[in-house]
C-alpha cells in the first residue's frame, strides 16, 4: 500500500481505539445500582430494598472493640464494645455489622478482603482467612484478593464478625467496601469485569507481540523494543489490580512481593515513557531533563527493592498522577520543537496519546479528590495510549523500511556503477597506450619477416581485447579453465616482446571451478610488468593450480626483484587492478587473496577459493 494512503489511517483506527477501550470500562463499570445504607448502630436495615433491581452497601459504622481479635461467642459476652468508624489507632481490632434483610434466600458478598490480614465469620461460622491477623506486626501475614461468597440469612439476619490487625494498613478503619445482593446478579457482573480485564491483558500482550516483530524487523528503531517492554509491564500491572487474575492464577506468590511488583510498574513506566518519546522525537528533550526524570525513577525502584512494602501503602494514586506529570513535564518539550522540525503522523499520534493521557490525569486528581465522577481514566487512557503508540510504531516502521529499501537500492546502483567503472579501469590499465604500441609495432615488424606469425599474432591480440570486453560485461562467475585461456592470450603477446626474457611455466592440476571474470589476468600482468620485466636477464612466471578438501587455490609466483610487503609502494600507481580483485573474489565467492614477497626473490600471489 502507499504510505501516503497509509497515513490516512489512523483517521478511522484511532477513533475505533478510543471506542474500543472506553466502551470496555463502560462494560465492565456498567451494572445494577447500588443503594449506600447507613447506620447509627452497626445493624443496617435493608428489609424495604428490592434486591431484584438493586445491591446495597454499608457505610463504616460497625461494632467494634479495639486491641484483640475475638470469636463471635467472646464478642458477644464483650461489655466493651464501641459503635461508630474504627480509629486508625485501634490495632488489632475485631468489628461486627448485622444487616437486616427481607427474605432468607441465599444472597452474595462480593469485595476487597479487609485491612490486608483479617478472618470472616458469617453467622457465628468462619468463612475464610486472608492473611493472618496477629497481636503484632511480626506476627502478622498480610495477603489482599477480590472475593464473592454466597451467605444464608438467619431469621432474615446476616451477621459479619471481622478480625483484623491492619498493622500494615496507614489507615485502620473497618475498610468495609463490600457490596450485598443477590449471588447470582454479583456472579454476572464480576464475570464481565474478569473478562474485560482478560481481555485488557490480551491487548497488552498482543502489542507486546506486534512490537516485538516490528523490532526485529528494524532493530535499529529502538521504541519498538521500548513499546514491548510498556506493554508487557502494563499487562502485568493490569492483572494485579482489579480483581487480581494474576494473583488467582499463582497464590503461591507472597503478597509483599506481589504488592512490590504492582508498585514498581510505575517508576519503570516512567522510564519507559522517557525512552519512547526520546526514540520518537529524537533529539528533544536535553540530556538533563532525560537523566534527572530516570534518575528519580531509579530512585524509586530502588526504593521498592529497600523499603517494607507496607511503606507504600495507599499510594498507587500517587505513582499513577506522577507518572502522567512526567508526559505533562516532556510536552512543552515536544511542542516547542515542533516550531522548527517538520512533524510527521506518527508524531501527531503519539501528541495526541500524550495529551489524551495528560487529561486523564487532571480528571483522575478530581475523581479520587471528591468522587463524583463514573469511574477514573487512567487505566482505559493508558491502554489507549498503548494502542496510539502501537499505531504510529507500525506507520514509523514502514516509513523507515521504505527508507532502507531506496538508500539500498541506490547503494546497489552506486555499486553497480563502481563496479563498472573499476571493470574499465581494469581494461584500460591493461590496454596501456605503451602495450598496445608494443602489440602493433611488433605485429608490423613480423608482418614483413613472418606473415604467419603475423597473422597468429592479430588473432591473439583481437582474442585478447575480446576476452577484456567479456569481462567487462559479465556479472556471473567464469570457469577457471576460460580465464587461464584469456590469460594464456595476454603472456603470448608479452612473450613476443620479451622473448626469451620471459619464461612461462603452467602446473595446473584443477579446473573445475569458478572464479569472477579478469582476476588472474592483472595478477600475472603485475608479475611479468614488476616482477620479472624490471629484473635484468628476465625470469620466469609460474601459474599453478589446486585443490584441496576445503576449497582451491591458484598461486602465481615469479622469480622477479620482489618487493617489502611491510611498506607501501611509492610508485606513483593506484594498485586498482589488485584491489578490485581482492573485492570482488569477496563480494562474488567468498574467496581470499594472499601476497607474499621477499626483496629479490620474487612475489607469490595466491587466490583461495572455498568450495560451496
Amino acid at each position: 500500500m502507499n504510505l501516503k494512503k497509509m497515513n490516512y489511517l489512523p483517521l478511522i483506527i484511532l477513533p475505533i481505539i478510543l471506542l474500543v477501550c472506553f466502551g470496555l470500562w463502560q462494560v465492565k463499570e456498567m451494572g445494577t445500582p447500588v443503594e449506600a445504607v447507613d447506620s447509627e448502630t452497626g445493624t443496617f436495615d435493608m428489609r424495604d430494598i428490592d434486591f431484584n433491581n438493586t445491591l446495597a452497601s454499608v457505610t463504616r459504622t460497625v461494632e467494634y472493640v479495639p486491641g484483640v481479635l475475638l470469636t463471635p461467642e467472646e464478642f458477644d459476652i464483650r461489655d466493651d464494645i464501641q459503635v461508630g468508624r474504627v480509629p486508625d489507632g485501634a490495632r488489632p481490632y475485631t468489628m461486627r455489622i448485622r444487616v437486616l434483610v427481607p427474605d432468607n434466600m441465599s444472597y452474595g458478598i462480593d469485595g476487597y478482603s479487609v485491612n490486608y490480614a483479617s478472618s470472616v465469620y458469617v453467622n457465628g461460622q468462619w468463612l475464610f482467612d486472608e492473611g493472618k491477623p496477629a497481636m503484632t506486626r511480626e506476627d502478622e501475614k498480610s495477603s489482599e484478593a477480590y472475593r464473592l461468597f454466597s451467605v444464608q440469612p438467619q431469621d432474615g439476619v446476616i451477621e459479619i464478625l471481622i478480625q483484623t490487625s491492619s498493622f500494615s494498613n496507614v489507615d485502620s478503619s473497618s475498610g468495609m467496601n463490600w457490596r450485598l445482593g443477590k449471588f447470582e446478579v454479583l456472579r454476572s457482573i464480576d464475570t464481565r469485569r474478569v473478562g474485560v480485564e482478560i481481555m485488557v491483558m490480551g491487548f497488552y500482550l498482543i502489542t507486546a507481540l506486534i512490537s516485538l516483530l516490528l523490532f526485529f524487523a528494524l532493530p535499529g528503531y529502538t521504541a519498538n523494543g521500548w513499546l514491548t517492554l510498556l506493554s508487557l509491564v502494563w499487562s502485568v500491572r493490569t492483572g494485579l489490580k482489579g480483581v487480581k487474575i494474576l494473583l488467582t492464577l499463582f497464590p503461591f506468590f507472597e503478597w509483599p512481593v506481589v504488592y512490590k511488583t504492582e508498585i514498581l510498574t510505575s517508576p519503570v513506566t516512567i522510564i519507559l515513557f522517557v525512552l519512547i518519546l526520546h526514540s520518537a522525537f529524537p533529539n528533544v528533550f536535553p540530556k538533563w531533563l532525560r537523566r534527572s526524570l530516570m534518575g528519580v525513577a531509579g530512585a524509586g525502584i530502588l526504593a521498592v527493592f529497600i523499603l517494607p512494602w507496607y511503606r507504600f501503602f495507599g499510594h498507587s494514586s500517587i505513582t499513577n498522577m506522577v507518572i502522567y506529570l512526567t508526559l505533562a513535564i516532556l510536552l512543552p518539550f515536544i511542542l516547542f520543537s515542533l516550531r522548527r522540525n517538520r512533524i510527521t503522523v506518527p508524531q501527531i499520534i503519539i501528541l495526541l496519546g500524550v495529551g489524551m493521557s495528560i487529561f486523564a490525569f487532571a480528571w483522575d486528581a478530581d475523581y479520587f479528590k471528591h468522587g463524583d465522577l463514573p469511574y477514573a481514566l487512567g487505566q482505559p487512557t493508558m491502554l489507549a495510549f498503548t494502542l496510539f503508540m502501537l499505531t504510529a510504531t507500525i506507520l514509523s516502521t514502514m516509513e523507515k523500511t521504505v527508507a532502507q529499501e531506496v538508500l539500498l537500492t541506490q547503494t546497489v546502483e552506486n555499486q553497480k556503477r563502481e563496479l563498472t567503472e573499476t571493470r574499465i579501469s581494469i581494461m584500460l590499465s591493461q590496454i596501456q597506450p605503451h602495450f598496445l604500441y608494443n602489440v602493433l609495432a611488433s605485429i608490423a615488424a613480423l608482418c614483413k619477416t613472418a606473415p604467419l606469425q603475423a597473422e597468429k599474432t592479430i588473432l591473439d591480440f583481437a582474442e585478447f581485447l575480446r576476452g577484456n570486453m567479456d569481462g567487462l560485461t559479465e556479472n556471473k562467475l567464469m570457469l577457471f579453465e576460460k580465464e587461464l585461456n584469456h590469460v594464456e592470450v595476454y603472456l603470448n603477446l608479452e612473450k613476443m616482446r620479451f622473448g626469451d626474457k620471459l619464461m612461462i611455466v603452467y602446473d595446473i592440476q584443477a579446473v573445475e571451478f569458478c572464479l569472477p571474470a579478469l582476476s588472474l589476468q592483472p595478477i600475472v600482468e603485475n608479475a611479468v610488468k614488476y616482477g620479472v620485466g624490471q629484473k635484468d636477464g628476465g625470469g620466469t612466471v609460474t601459474i599453478q593450480s589446486r585443490e584441496t578438501e576445503e576449497k582451491y587455490l591458484i598461486l602465481v609466483s615469479d622469480d622477479g626483484i620482489g618487493f617489502d610487503p611491510n611498506v607501501t609502494p611509492e610508485d606513483g600507481r593506484s594498485h586498482v587492478g589488485i584491489k578490485s580483485v581482492s573485492q570482488r573474489l569477496k563480494a562474488q565467492c567468498g574467496g581470499n587473496l594472499l601476497v607474499s614477497s621477499e626483496i629479490g626473490r620474487g612475489t607469490t600471489v595466491t587466490i583461495e577459493i572455498p568450495k560451496k
